[in-house]
């Protein structure tokens, strides 16, 4: 084994080691790190980093961006990460497709968004910084403002919604002062609107803000109660509890519930794939056992007060003609409101292609 490819294998083997990509110290480095590339031992995800090609593939695409970011951080130490990198820096729940690249905040030139570049820059006058596990990136704050302007109602509401569940939740469930809590936050981002150039961007935020509900437990959730509420429906009533007879000491939480103008309760249970396909999320059980058990679960749910009880899958916000259907024939009110697909920056509103849907959602730590 000649010089660099021992250098190679040590500079990929301490990469892996930090969680995060190599970077080639040579030029002779850089050639040799191509040549893997083309055959098939190597990968490389962003300009100048490389990683192993299988270790790479066992990343799902969040763990992806944070090993570039934390190569990013080292190579660039002054660099501010934001928007939906900042999502992923500070664990908050959001779909794996809006990790397309890398975000970093500027205060010195004006916004450069552009999917095709590998580095997008957000402007803001003053850069509010926080470091995460040793990664400068903006604050929270800061993270779901810009997200409320960067993405699609739904994906902004995910990250919204964890952002807020964190803020109200402590170590036992929720805190004595949650609802402080959450309203000095929410001040704390619309202070920052005061910033903003556009005023569409205002209202966007605003709109995330004022459906945001931090009883929402998971980013599927979330992302599924956007795309309800872009369909002009009410907001559901999020986990709301209903005794069982089966469960005494805990009834059923329900994922969303409506109660209409006549006093009928229906509720909507949201089926991720993750419990069809993850071992971990299935606890060892069969598929049919899991419908059996949800089966049990809509009897027990009809027999403690429900009217009707439905199942929606991420499948349906994906394609709203059946996820407006499902939720007509259920009898769900509409809303007569729209929510307005504004925002200085919602123009470049995210296209990416199916292939990382599914159960393609972070998990809050």
């Amino acid at each position: 084994m000649n010089t660099t490819s021992a250098r190679i294998d040590t500079l990929i083997s301490r990469a892996q080691h930090d969680q995060r990509c190599a970077h080639p110290e040579t030029h002779n480095d850089y050639k040799a790190m191509v040549r893997r590339c083309k055959a098939g031992k190597l990968v490389n995800p962003y300009p100048g980093l490389f990683s192993d090609a299988m270790y790479w593939r066992s990343l799902d695409a969040t763990e992806q961006i944070l090993h570039i970011v934390r190569s990013l951080a080292k190579l660039h130490p002054t660099w501010v990460f934001a928007g939906p990198t900042a999502a992923a820096i500070h664990g908050l729940e959001h779909q794996w497709s809006i990790q397309d690249r890398i975000y970093i905040a500027d205060a010195h030139q004006g916004n450069d968004l552009d999917p095709g570049k590998p580095v997008n820059r957000i402007y803001m006058a003053e850069i509010p910084v926080t470091v995460v596990n040793g990664i400068r990136a903006v604050t929270m704050e800061r993270t779901v403002l810009d997200c409320a302007r960067l993405l699609t109602f739904p994906h902004a509401l995910a990250v919204s919604d964890s952002a807020f569940r964190r803020i109200a939740l402590g170590e036992r469930g929720w805190r004595s002062d949650a609802s402080a809590r959450i309203r000095a936050f929410a001040g704390r981002i619309r202070g920052m609107t005061q910033g903003l150039r556009n005023a569409d961007a205002v209202q966007a935020v605003e709109q995330v803000l004022r459906y945001t509900d931090p009883a929402s437990e998971n980013g599927g959730e979330s992302f599924m109660r956007g795309a309800i509420l872009e369909e002009r429906y009410m907001p559901p009533q999020l986990q709301r509890q209903f005794a069982s007879a089966a469960r005494p000491n805990n009834g059923y939480r329900a994922d969303y519930t409506w109660t209409t103008a006549d006093g009928r309760i229906i509720v909507g249970e949201f089926d991720g794939m993750g419990k069809y396909v993850d071992p971990a999320m299935a606890g060892r059980a069969s598929i049919q056992e899991i419908v059996n058990r949800q089966n049990a679960r809509e009897q027990d749910l009809l027999a403690a007060g429900a009217h009707l009880v439905f199942r929606l899958t991420f499948d349906d916000a994906l394609h709203r003609t059946q996820l407006v259907t499902k939720l007509d024939t259920a009898g769900v009110p509409r809303n007569g409101e729209a929510l307005d697909a504004v925002g200085d920056l919602r123009k470049l509103r995210l296209r990416h292609s199916e292939r990382r849907w599914g159960h393609g959602y972070t998990q809050a730590a």
